[in-house]
C-alpha cells in the first residue's frame, strides 16, 4: 500500500496530481496550520504568457488556525469572473468551468472541503482512481507533528511505502521510516522534452487549471504517468 499526504491546495499544479496518481491512498492534511504564503487559498494561472494570481477570500484569515477551521467568504465571484474571462475561449472551458463554478457556488463553507472536492473531481476526470482520506479523520487527536505524524498516518493506513514530492527530501530521515517498516520514496517529475507544453509542465507554481482548459485531457492524463520514484 502506497501512501502520500499533502495540504489541500486550491487548483494545485500538475505535480500534485502526479503525487495522487502515484499512490493508493492520498491523505489531505486538513488539520495542519494554514500558511498565508502557501498554495492553500491562492495559485497562479497564465495570462498573456505572464503569471497571474487567483485567490479565494477567507474569513478572519490567520496562521494560528488549522486549514479546516478557515471559512470562505460568501462571495467568491471575483475568482470565478477572472477564470471565466481568462479561459472562456479555451477548448475545454465547457467541461472544466462548471466543475469549479458548482463547487465554489455550493453550500460548502470550509476551505479544506472546497479545495478537496475540486481536487477529487479533477482526479476522476483524469482517470485517477486513488482513494482519498483526511488526516483529521485518520488521526483526530495527534500527539506529534511533522515526520512523526506522517509515519503514524501511514501506519494507521497499513502503508508500506510513503511517497513525498522530491522537494521535501530535507524534511524526512529514511532511517526513521525504516524503523517503522516503511519505505520512503520521492516523486521526481519527468516532463517529455518532445511535448510542446514541456516548458510549462516543469513550472510547479502554475495551477493545473491552465492545462485543463487548454490541453486535450487525454494528453494531460498521459503526462500524469511521467515521473519516477527515487529512494532517499
Amino acid at each position: 500500500m502506497k501512501i502520500a499526504c499533502m495540504q489541500p491546495y486550491i487548483l494545485p499544479a500538475l505535480q500534485y496530481f502526479q503525487l495522487i496518481y502515484s499512490c493508493d491512498n492520498f491523505v489531505f492534511l486538513d488539520d495542519v496550520k494554514f500558511i498565508n504564503k502557501g498554495f492553500v487559498h491562492r495559485n497562479y494561472v497564465i495570462n498573456k504568457k505572464e503569471k497571474e494570481q487567483i485567490t479565494l477570500k477567507i474569513k478572519k484569515k490567520s496562521q494560528n488556525k488549522q486549514i479546516n477551521e478557515l471559512e470562505l467568504l460568501d462571495d467568491n465571484s471575483l475568482i470565478l469572473r477572472k477564470i471565466f474571462f481568462l479561459y472562456k475561449k479555451s477548448k475545454n472551458f465547457k467541461i472544466i468551468f462548471p466543475i469549479i463554478e458548482e463547487t465554489l457556488s455550493s453550500k460548502l463553507k470550509y476551505l479544506d472541503k472546497i479545495n478537496s472536492k475540486i481536487i477529487i473531481k479533477i482526479s476522476r476526470l483524469l482517470g485517477i482512481k486513488t482513494k482519498f482520506e483526511f488526516s483529521s479523520f485518520i488521526d483526530p487527536k495527534p500527539q506529534n507533528g511533522g515526520e512523526t505524524r506522517i509515519i503514524e498516518i501511514v501506519k494507521k493506513l497499513k502503508g508500506k511505502i510513503y511517497i513525498n514530492p522530491i522537494g521535501g527530501k530535507k524534511l524526512y530521515k529514511k532511517e526513521n521510516f525504516l524503523k517503522n517498516k516503511i519505505d520512503l520514496k520521492f516523486l521526481n517529475s519527468e516532463a517529455d522534452d518532445r511535448c510542446q507544453y514541456n516548458y510549462l509542465f516543469k513550472k510547479t507554481e502554475i495551477s493545473i487549471l491552465h492545462f485543463l482548459m487548454k490541453i486535450d485531457l487525454n494528453i494531460l492524463s498521459k503526462e500524469l504517468k511521467k515521473f519516477r520514484l527515487e529512494s532517499y
